[in-house]
Order: C-alpha cells, then sequence, then structure tokens
C-alpha cells in the first residue's frame, strides 16, 4: 500500500506542475487575447480618422483626374483594412481555439488528480 501512496502522490505532484503549466500557458493567450482586443479597437479608430481624411480629400480634389485617383485610393484602403480585418479574425480564432485546448487540457488535469485523491483514501 505505501508504494502504491508513494507512487499516487508522485503522479499527483506531476499533474499538479502540468496543471500550473497550463495555467501559465492560458494566462499567456489571455494576455494575447487582450492585445488583439486593444488592436482591433485601435484599428477602429484608424479606420475612423482614414475614412475623415477621405473626406477632406474629396471635397479639395476636383476635375476627371483627381477623382480616379481618389477612387484608386479608397479602393486601395479598403482592401487593406478587409485585409487587416481578415488577419486580425484569424489570430482572435486561433487564440480562442488555444485557450479552449489549454481549459479543456486543464479539465482532464484535474479529473485525474481527484480520481488520484479517491484512490489515495481507499
Amino acid at each position: 500500500m505505501d508504494k502504491e501512496n508513494i507512487q499516487r502522490e508522485q503522479q499527483l505532484i506531476t499533474l499538479k506542475k502540468q496543471e500550473t503549466d497550463l495555467e501559465n500557458q492560458l494566462s499567456q493567450i489571455r494576455q494575447q487575447q487582450n492585445q488583439l482586443a486593444w488592436l482591433e479597437e485601435d484599428s477602429q479608430g484608424i479606420e475612423r480618422e482614414q475614412h475623415e481624411l477621405m473626406d477632406i480629400l474629396r471635397q479639395g480634389w476636383q476635375g476627371e483626374r483627381a477623382n480616379g485617383y481618389h477612387s484608386y485610393l479608397e479602393d486601395l484602403q479598403q482592401q487593406e483594412a478587409r485585409s487587416w480585418r481578415n488577419e486580425m479574425i484569424e489570430s482572435i480564432d486561433a487564440a480562442d481555439q488555444e485557450a479552449q485546448k489549454m481549459k479543456n487540457k486543464q479539465w482532464q488535469l484535474q479529473d485525474q488528480q481527484a480520481q488520484l485523491r479517491k484512490e489515495m483514501c481507499r
């Protein structure tokens, strides 16, 4: 019995270390998610400023050539904004998926710890 309990205690210690590591990784992922949220807010502010600048430029431009260039700049800005937004969404989704994996793994470790504790009490 003593050998088995010692072995279970060692397994429990190992599981606790793994859980601590997972908690640290999860914390890092949460920080990354927060940074992505701040970037998204900043991006929205920049988009508003770009629209305001485009309105100012639109008011100042006249003639056929100016309108063509204005359209080109608007299209370019919209493409870049869409591309950046898509990359942001992919990053957010990846971070969310990684966080969920870590949480699932953490729950598994907690279940294993509970099982070992039960066996030790027998």
